[in-house]
């Protein structure tokens, strides 16, 4: 899929060698910029009320992600499966 982005909308991910091609690529006890740089903080004074508005029991900043329709400020990427 990053492949059919348009030149200069993506920039690769932080700490990952995207041109090994590989078919997954795991991390371990990280979370990735590109997730915390756009899911709230888990010290969110609200954030029980905007998982309540995502029927979220509990808060899992990947999948934030795949169910919000907000953007990051920085680019107009999202995530989906």
């Amino acid at each position: 899929m990053i492949d059919r982005l348009p030149p200069g909308v993506f920039h690769g991910i932080q700490g990952l060698n995207l041109r090994l091609r590989k078919r997954k690529y795991i991390r371990k006890n990280v979370l990735p910029t590109f997730i915390t740089e756009r899911a709230p903080i888990h010290t969110r004074e609200n954030l029980q009320c905007l998982m309540a508005g995502m029927n979220m029991e509990k808060y899992i900043p990947l999948q934030w992600l795949k169910q919000t329709t907000s953007q990051y400020f920085g680019d107009e990427m999202f995530v989906a499966e």
